[in-house]
């Protein structure tokens, strides 16, 4: 329920700031990785874009946050990686 609540309070915030919609989603679109994450938020039922641009804010938190979790904390390691 906390991670729904946190959601609902980011979509709120994006949604009272985005000033301008279409930028973010021509932004989304040009980039490599987030042009998935669009496609992805656009398959919803969301059709006004600053909804969109909303979802796609919040979307874009939930991709960071499960990555930034899943990596490790060393530094090290993710240089090592990288190189690889």
């Amino acid at each position: 329920m906390r991670r729904s609540r946190v959601r609902g309070d980011l979509y709120d915030l994006a949604r009272s700031r985005i000033e301008a919609p279409h930028e973010i989603l021509d932004w989304a679109k040009s980039d490599r990785r987030w042009s998935f994450t669009l496609a992805e938020v656009m398959a919803t039922d969301v059709a006004r874009p600053h909804d969109l641009a909303a979802e796609l804010v919040v979307a874009i938190a939930d991709e960071l946050e499960e990555e930034s979790e899943t990596l490790p904390d060393n530094p090290e390691i993710l240089t090592a990686v990288a190189n690889e």
